[in-house]
Formats: C-alpha cells, sequence, structure tokens
C-alpha cells in the first residue's frame, strides 16, 4: 500500500506496469472503505482520498492485534 501511495505521486508512472501490479493489488482492500465513505456527502467534496487512509489504519489496527 506504501508503494501505491509513492506512485501516485508521479503521474508519469500511472501507466506503468508496477502501478497497474499495485493497483490490482490493493484496490480489494481500499474499495470497500471508497464504497462507505461514498455514502456520506460531505466526504465526497475533499479532492482526497480517505479510503486508503482508512484501510491503512484498519491494516495497522488488525496487525497490532494479531501480534498480542
Amino acid at each position: 500500500m506504501f508503494a501505491r501511495a509513492i506512485f501516485s505521486w508521479f503521474p508519469q508512472m500511472q501507466g506503468s506496469r508496477i502501478a497497474e501490479f499495485l493497483y490490482m493489488v490493493t484496490e480489494p482492500i481500499i474499495m470497500p472503505f471508497r464504497s462507505l465513505l461514498d455514502r456520506f456527502p460531505a466526504t465526497r467534496m475533499i479532492p482526497i482520498d480517505f479510503s486508503f487512509l482508512c484501510a491503512f489504519l484498519t491494516l495497522e489496527i488488525l496487525q497490532m492485534l494479531l501480534i498480542y
């Protein structure tokens, strides 16, 4: 997910095979959060994709819970 975030900063990398692979691997994780956040009108008007942040934080919390 971190690599996808870095790749999103470089528009020239958007069509590369690596970017497509990262999108294919991470989109199933991010999509449920995106559809959940789309239900709230306030989040649709903000140009920042909070679904990525929500997915990342959820995975971090799950990882911490599974370790302890």
